[in-house]
């Protein structure tokens, strides 16, 4: 318990009280020695002769509650019916002006003296009613007892808390004061990140702690946050969060080699602008970092498909990015690279079908691919490779008319589209080398292809043939687009023509490198009605029929 205390006053009156503030021995005493200490004078009971026999209380205990007249003894008391055995005095009754005064002067902190009308008017701020259990604000942090409480005092000795009753006397520096109308700025907070606030990920080189979510008081200002980790009695200070530095970040990486099943404890302390020092707000939370199984995604014990279906769909929804990622992810980065991806989901595949237990280690396929090509042919896309393909996972862009089908010769095929212009799509060893089918026009944005261990270069994509997709929109006004597949290097010429046989308009034209184009007609220019575009190059020639709809 700190020493230092200031006596606060209500300035303003209850109910119907007269202004100003009351005194003790000229108000409150006059009225006792008028009506009560007749019966309640030198007896070995309730003393009330005097304000110190007062709050000494009875036999029973206190009957002055400060600030608080409606649950003290003398209070209930003096209100009771006269017909009531218990009621105070025995004969007769106090006026209604009496009992209203009496009411002011425990709502004013029921002292002995009238004091100043200012204090802490926050009840956010420490609290007398909140300090009835010690653990309320005396922290300890690595053994080090930081005793900010009105009520109690932490005997080093004995190593236990002694109640003393600070708050008896009135509220001590910094805490609320509900019997004073201005606040003078003195409020001291106790808040500080702790429980469900705190979100840590443990990591494989360090833990991450984040308490975003922590608010702290709405009148308190917010200095900076100090972090310390302990382990047992040992504690140190987080890098940018020590006593000396001002940080108001809300998140940090403890870069360390933690024990599993070793409890840590971090201290995230709060500098309020009306607080002493930091050690006035402290907040405790406590991780213990558990194994991880490797591989066991579903915690059954083991390696199976289920593990695998897991670990897919979680790379597919991208449920294992960020700090809310499910405790399962830390089982699915098999490959140790950080991230989450067809890698790793090849690696677990390998296992299953090794057949071998959790933890083992599942080993390479001797005819494990090096190289391989992307094939695309009559609206199917396939894989060609120089040995054994674990998986391949893929990133579409596409545009609304864009479908998809998965092979179902696969020990896993599934694909996810999002915002409905994105896919992403996993083929899991797959038995074949066609990997999907599909309708529409799509660009390839990401791609890793993966043998029983490895990444594997791939080139993409490898058209098997010349190739002029349907136009879209078809029929259009006044602009429509098609993609022109160019399998090898060489002269292509693509002209539209009207109903009478005449070019009306020319999208290419020459000598074009093997690729893929877009190519785009304007037709602003051009009335409504029928036109065909065709296609030429050495050995192709491809028409379609194009409606112009103005």
């Amino acid at each position: 318990m700190y020493t230092n205390r200031i006596k606060y006053f209500l300035s303003c009156c209850l109910l119907t009280l007269s202004i100003g503030q009351v005194d003790y021995n000229s108000e409150i005493q006059t009225i006792l020695n008028d009506n009560c200490t007749n019966c309640h004078g030198n007896s070995g009971g309730l003393n009330l002769t005097s304000f110190s026999n007062l709050i000494e209380g009875s036999n029973n205990g206190a009957v002055i509650t400060p600030y608080n007249h409606t649950i003290s003894e003398l209070y209930i008391r003096i209100t009771l019916p006269s017909s009531s055995d218990e009621d105070m005095p025995p004969q007769g009754s106090l006026s209604p002006d009496e009992i209203d005064l009496i009411a002011q002067w425990i709502d004013e902190g029921a002292l002995e003296e009238p004091g100043s009308s200012t204090g802490c008017t926050d009840p956010e701020a420490y609290n007398c009613a909140d300090d009835d259990v010690w653990t309320n604000y005396i922290f300890d942090i690595g053994g080090t007892m930081y005793d900010n409480s009105c009520n109690w005092d932490w005997n080093l000795s004995t190593s236990n808390a002694e109640y003393v009753g600070g708050c008896e006397s009135g509220p001590c520096d910094g805490y609320y004061n509900p019997g004073v109308s201005t606040d003078d700025g003195s409020c001291r907070y106790y808040q500080s990140p702790h429980g469900d606030e705190v979100v840590f990920t443990v990591e494989e080189n360090g833990i991450s702690i984040d308490w975003s979510a922590f608010i702290p008081p709405v009148n308190a200002i917010l200095e900076s946050y100090h972090v310390q980790r302990c382990l047992g009695e040992s504690c140190t200070w987080m890098t940018g969060f020590a006593i000396q530095d001002i940080n108001t970040s809300t998140s940090l990486f403890d870069e360390f080699d933690w024990e599993t099943g070793v409890q840590i404890k971090y201290a995230i302390a709060v500098k309020y602008t009306n607080n002493p020092y930091w050690g006035w707000a402290i907040g405790a939370s406590y991780i213990t970092p558990e194994p991880c199984s490797l591989g066991d995604l579903n915690g059954d014990g083991g390696f199976n498909v289920l593990d695998i279906v897991t670990l897919a769909n979680a790379v597919l929804g991208g449920t294992c990015l960020g700090s809310d990622a499910p405790d399962y992810c830390c089982a699915g980065d098999l490959n140790g690279d950080g991230g989450y991806n067809v890698l790793d989901i090849v690696t677990l595949a390998n296992c299953v079908l090794a057949g071998v237990d959790e933890g083992s280690y599942c080993g390479a396929r001797v005819d494990d691919a090096s190289e391989a090509s992307l094939i695309k042919k009559d609206n199917l896309v396939s894989i060609e490779a120089n040995g054994f393909i674990g998986g391949v996972q893929m990133t579409l862009s596409h545009g609304s008319d864009f479908t998809i089908k998965m092979t179902d010769r696969a020990l896993f095929a599934d694909y996810l589209t999002n915002d409905g212009n994105e896919t992403r799509l996993l083929v899991i060893t797959p038995e074949t080398e066609d990997l999907f089918s599909y309708t529409g026009e799509f660009e390839i944005t990401e791609i890793i292809v993966a043998n029983s261990q490895y990444e594997v270069s791939v080139d993409l994509p490898i058209a098997a043939s010349f190739n002029l997709s349907d136009a879209y929109p078809n029929p259009f006004n006044p602009v429509t687009t098609m993609t022109l597949t160019m399998p090898v290097s060489g002269d292509m010429k693509v002209e539209v023509y009207n109903l009478l046989g005449q070019v009306v308009a020319t999208l290419a034209s020459g000598y074009m490198e093997a690729s893929t184009y877009t190519l785009t007609w304007d037709a602003s220019n051009a009335s409504s009605g029928v036109y065909f575009v065709q296609a030429d190059a050495a050995g192709f020639t491809k028409t379609q029929k194009l409606m112009l709809v103005k």
